[in-house]
């Protein structure tokens, strides 16, 4: 009796918690911005689908990004449900299946309950990124999602229990996820640290008939590697019969980052990790690569007020962060972009001049790697280290940009801001465009009678979440040092599993900002969110093992 008593109000609580989350956030809406390689381009590319034309017409930023974000967008269109609502009950959705397998996996309700609040209440669900229409607030829920899959998993096998509906989610959402963002391909690197951790959940499983190590394989591994393949391939199929090439980013695939490697091979007085085209190089390149002077012309000119300047300190040159991208525009408006296989063949041109006159000696060249990030050099470790430093920093603690107040107009044309309205669905979608400023309301009608308790809750919450964080790491470490060969519960593993996740995923971030500068913290939104659901119980796991240990030593 006393056990339906603490269920039901459980229940009850997490219920008033998801509530009181709702009118936190009620009179939030989409942030319609104006930003031609981010949301706007997203948006565009989800109308062009949705009337049947696929990405739009091809030209220098049509597959600038993974083209995932703009399926989600037709998608929620098409079954009526606002882009900003679907991302809040994706995010919903992953939490209360994270929050069920800690159940399974013996976690008190108090400990699910105060890990389901910090998820539920975390701050960038209410910052001004999250209600932009990026792809972080979109990959954050997958990424939960993918881990309570694999939760359940690990707890299936420890338990004897179905294995296929979770193991269908993890291929479901890893495929999906994988056309998302670009950085996620390290998300493969989940699959065999999930067979691992599955086998060493319950060794002796393995030995029976009903689990076998094959089984594990298929199940953990193959199939979501299948369906992920599968959907890469079907992806690239329709983006090859709509633009002639199977290639789903242009910036890292195909022609375009070989003319990038073949400009950063050449010599130049302007040796500096964060420029790949000097201007030097761009000038020598006029007499070898005639072809690409109406591309060199087109660049935007350098100075103080460049975003490069103010945001990376490269004031006399273009930073990688832009540089690639001015390049891509001016091959456009100079016409050499009519469609995708014209534009390889263009970039292909371009880069064996350059090699020509390399192998000629008419340009001093040292190969710097073939793709889009030069190969690390040891002179280069400092940087890497002051990045490492800098993204730790952001993993632990990334900036929300809270909103207090909730925006009441938006600063782009009328016309992007109706096209932003028909595909998200937002009920706020005015512009600045020839209104007067002097008579503009000071907010909107409705305000959440919560607004004001969105600063200080972030203001509180974020450094009880930084040592919650850091605590679960080193609980982590404790069990692994002290009881390396003991049988590891699913708690501790997932854990393991995670974290082992966003430290190879931070190191390898770092080492991209190198060579493009700092990213906004919004790209650790999905590691964070994970790291506040799981550490409670990975701390209370960890707790409860010692306190194990500690009676069978007693007794």
């Amino acid at each position: 009796m006393r056990s339906d008593f603490s269920a039901a109000v459980y229940l009850v609580a997490v219920v008033v918690l998801v509530l009181v989350k709702a009118v936190l956030v009620s009179d939030l809406s989409v942030e319609i911005i104006y930003a031609p390689h981010d949301d706007s381009l997203y948006v565009e590319r989800a109308l062009h689908f949705l009337n049947g034309n696929a990405f739009g017409p091809y030209d220098a930023r049509t597959l600038a990004k993974l083209p995932g974000i703009s399926l989600w967008l037709a998608a929620t269109t098409i079954v009526g449900l606002p882009h900003l609502l679907a991302v809040n009950v994706l995010y919903l959705a992953a939490g209360l299946y994270v929050v069920a397998g800690l159940g399974r996996a013996g976690i008190t309700r108090s400990v699910r309950l105060l890990a389901f609040a910090l998820y539920l209440f975390n701050p960038v669900t209410v910052g001004a990124e999250w209600l932009r229409v990026l792809r972080e607030p979109l990959g954050t829920g997958l990424f939960v999602l993918l881990l309570g899959a694999m939760l359940h998993l690990l707890l299936a096998v420890k338990q004897r229990t179905r294995m296929w509906p979770h193991a269908t989610l993890l291929a479901i959402v890893l495929s999906f996820a994988l056309l998302v963002r670009e950085d996620d391909k390290l998300l493969w690197a989940l699959l065999p640290t999930l067979a691992f951790a599955m086998w060493r959940v319950d060794r002796h499983a393995f030995q029976s008939v009903q689990i076998g190590p094959w089984r594990i394989l298929v199940t953990a591994a193959a199939i979501p590697a299948a369906c992920a393949i599968v959907a890469d391939s079907t992806t690239r199929a329709f983006i090859e019969s709509h633009y002639g090439r199977p290639i789903l980013h242009d910036i890292s695939e195909g022609e375009f980052p070989r003319l990038l490697a073949a400009i950063r091979s050449v010599k130049s007085q302007t040796d500096n990790r964060l420029v790949m085209a000097p201007r030097e190089t761009l000038e020598r390149l006029r007499k070898v690569a005639p072809e690409f002077v109406p591309v060199i012309d087109r660049i935007p000119p350098v100075g103080p007020h460049t975003p490069s300047c103010r945001l990376q300190g490269v004031c006399s040159e273009w930073s990688n962060g832009w540089m690639p991208f001015w390049i891509k525009d001016g091959a456009a408006k100079a016409g050499f972009l009519p469609d995708l296989p014209s534009g390889q063949a263009y970039f292909r041109k371009v880069r064996t001049r350059i090699e020509s006159a390399c192998q000629r000696g008419e340009l001093k060249c040292e190969p710097h790697g073939k793709g889009f990030i030069p190969p690390f050099e040891l002179r280069w470790t400092r940087a890497y280290m002051r990045a490492l430093g800098l993204m730790f920093s952001m993993a632990l603690s990334p900036e929300p940009f809270t909103v207090t107040n909730a925006p009441v107009l938006y600063n782009v044309p009328r016309r992007l801001a109706k096209k932003f309205q028909s595909v998200t669905m937002t009920d706020h979608a005015d512009t600045l465009e020839g209104v007067d400023l002097l008579r503009l309301p000071e907010a909107r009608l409705y305000v959440s009678p919560f607004a004001g308790w969105r600063a200080p809750i972030a203001q509180f919450y974020q450094p009880v979440a930084w040592l919650l964080i850091v605590v679960a790491a080193l609980a982590l470490v404790w069990r692994w040092t002290w009881f390396p060969d003991a049988v590891e519960s699913p708690v501790f593993w997932i854990g393991a599993v995670f974290f082992g996740f966003a430290l190879l995923r931070l190191a390898a971030l770092a080492y991209v900002a190198v060579f493009l500068g700092p990213f906004d913290s919004r790209i650790f939104f999905a590691t964070y969110s994970a790291a506040l659901i799981l550490a409670p119980a990975v701390i209370a796991d960890a707790y409860a093992e010692w306190r194990s240990v500690k009676s069978f030593r007693s007794a």
